[in-house]
């Protein structure tokens, strides 16, 4: 009898495409605004004095990236650099996008490393006024109070809102490198319930909740789809007639499963 094992990734497989954690927040922000108003109002209305709102964690994490990303310079610039000189299936689009990126991360660093107390200027220094005048900065700038332009900013804003927007993007996703990651979020919020800190357990019930009914509602979505258009799911059903089939996943497969024999395990649900 043939085994076979499905990770959690079959959900994300062209036809299903049900999104990854580092899709979601945006997404489910987008869902907020449209189809999900309904749910985020009663869920306001249930939960007392809830503040926690996915578009201002979008903007604040938006903000304190631009202004504080300077120890993702090189990370970011070699990133986008070996995209850029490896992949020769890049649109002239993207090709501009990504070489905008390095210009700017280029002049970054630039000025970072002429700012920069090299060893030979600290000696000077020191013999000009006196080994009593000790050295004591790597630099003449302190760039976690530098101010960037409002030009640097808008431009930062723009690649980071496309970067959410499109996190498997070939060049952005390298800016973006899961900045919004939802488990990420979920476990800083969990924490409340260890510390007894009701803030943080609203928060994290409200996103708990607003996550499951979004993932709900694509799951319905997509099996609406297949008994409009009488489809069977893409990829699971290249696999007929096997013994058994074994999933590391969350998708309620069964509906089409049943009609090719298969006996289908659950090994781990959170839908």
């Amino acid at each position: 009898m043939t085994v076979i094992v499905l990770g959690a990734g079959v959900d994300a497989t062209s036809g299903i495409e049900m999104p990854l954690t580092n899709e979601l927040i945006p997404q489910i922000n987008d869902f907020i605004k449209n189809d999900g108003r309904e749910i985020d109002e009663k869920l306001r209305n249930i939960i007392p004095s809830l503040r926690f709102h996915f578009d201002k964690l979008i903007k604040d994490t938006i903000e304190r990236f631009v202004q504080d990303f300077g120890r993702e310079i090189t990370k970011i610039k070699e990133g986008v650099q070996t995209v850029l000189t490896n992949d020769n299936t890049l649109s002239p689009e993207n090709q501009k996008m990504g070489q905008l990126i390095v210009a700017i991360m280029n002049k970054v660093e630039s000025m970072k490393t002429g700012a920069t107390l090299d060893q030979e200027t600290a000696e000077l220094i020191e013999e000009v006024f006196g080994e009593n005048f000790a050295v004591t900065d790597e630099s003449i700038i302190d760039f976690s109070k530098l101010v960037y332009t409002d030009t640097f900013k808008s431009v930062m804003r723009q690649i980071l809102e496309r970067s959410m927007q499109e996190p498997n993007h070939p060049i952005l996703k390298h800016v973006y490198h899961n900045l919004l990651d939802i488990e990420d979020l979920l476990m800083n919020y969990f924490i409340g319930f260890y510390i007894d800190k009701p803030a943080s357990i609203k928060n994290y019930i409200y996103i708990s909740w607003m996550l499951w009914v979004y993932l709900k509602r694509r799951k319905m979505i997509y099996i609406q789809h297949i008994v409009n258009e009488c489809m069977s799911f893409p990829y699971i059903l290249r696999f007929r007639k096997i013994g058994r089939l074994l999933l590391l996943t969350t998708l309620h497969l069964h509906i089409s499963l049943q009609k090719e024999r298969t006996i289908l395990h659950y090994i781990f649900m959170v839908i």
